[in-house]
């Protein structure tokens, strides 16, 4: 599961970004597209649990991270590892400007 603050821009017009592509939200947020459906093998077999904070690097060419970086330990390494799995093999909707993708680092939380 992920904890995630989301915030939703509307607009009323389509607009066209510098691109050329024409949407009418222009400025979202980076988003979870999906996770996957599956726990971890490692941690199946550990039973342990906790929630790890990790940060997550997105590029506007693609859905999974180019980076994933643990920045709060669950104080289980077993754990830590699963997030870091996790977080890895998620798919994210890269925020968008002007209706143009753009990469960033984003906070998350997994609960694993």
């Amino acid at each position: 599961m992920v904890s995630l603050g989301l915030g939703l821009f509307l607009a009323s017009a389509s607009i066209v970004g510098a691109n050329g592509a024409t949407c009418t939200q222009p400025d979202t947020p980076a988003a979870v597209r999906s996770m996957p459906s599956e726990t971890p093998a490692l941690l199946q077999a550990s039973g342990s649990h906790g929630i790890a904070q990790v940060i997550v690097t997105l590029t506007p060419q693609s859905a999974q991270p180019a980076n994933v970086e643990l920045v709060q330990s669950t104080g289980d390494a077993i754990v830590d590892a699963a997030a870091i799995e996790v977080a890895r093999a998620t798919l994210f909707v890269p925020e968008t400007r002007d209706c143009n993708p753009v990469g960033g680092r984003y906070f998350y939380e997994f609960n694993v």
